[in-house]
Order: structure tokens, then sequence, then C-alpha cells
């Protein structure tokens, strides 16, 4: 990462060696969903957030090729069962490490008001 990029500044549980390892086994069936729904796993997320009722992604890249990919999610009608197996193969059971560590946490719970 950048010199300056908000992720070397703050501490990222989820990344932590023990976690990091934990949570790339959930990659091997993600990229499956992905290959049998035919899309690339940056599409299979964007979709699985755009088939939300909630959400609204607004990716960020700084690479024209990935605005391309991710453009192409809008494209992805996922099937409720693959919204369901999704949603089951990646939450806070499933996912090891918080997103951010406490002191961010409450960085973010203090903008909130």
């Amino acid at each position: 990462m950048e010199e300056g990029d908000i992720r070397t500044e703050v501490a990222r549980p989820r990344f932590e060696p023990e976690n990091y390892n934990k949570n790339t086994k959930l990659l091997v069936p993600y990229a499956r969903i992905a290959e049998e729904q035919g899309c690339t796993m940056a599409q299979l997320a964007l979709a699985w957030l755009l088939a939300q009722d909630d959400l609204v992604p607004i990716p960020g890249t700084k690479r024209i090729d990935h605005m391309i990919e991710n453009a192409g999610a809008g494209d992805i009608s996922l099937p409720g069962s693959v919204v369901q197996q999704l949603d089951e193969l990646i939450n806070e059971d499933t996912v090891y490490g918080r997103r951010y560590d406490d002191g961010m946490m409450n960085r973010i719970d203090s903008e909130k008001d």
C-alpha cells in the first residue's frame, strides 16, 4: 500500500496473520460461486450488495479496467438462493476478526452522531 493510505494507519484485525489465513479459505467456495454465476469475484461482491434492499455500493478504483469490470455487476441478477449462499458463507460468524480495531470503531461511531 502507498504511503498515506488509511489502511496502513489503522489496525485491521481481519488481516492479522491468524485471521487472514482463516479468512482466505472463504475464497475457495466464493470463487466457485462466482464461476457458477459467470462473473468475476469483484462483480459477485457488487451484485451481492446490489441484491440487498438497503445498500448502495460505491466501489472505488484507480484503474479504468476495474471500473468497467465493476460496472458489469449491474447486469448480474443473482437468484435468491445464491444471495442466501453468500449470506451463509460470509457473515459475522464465519469471518475472523473485526473490520477495524476499537479505536477506529469508536471514531466511526462518534462521527455517526
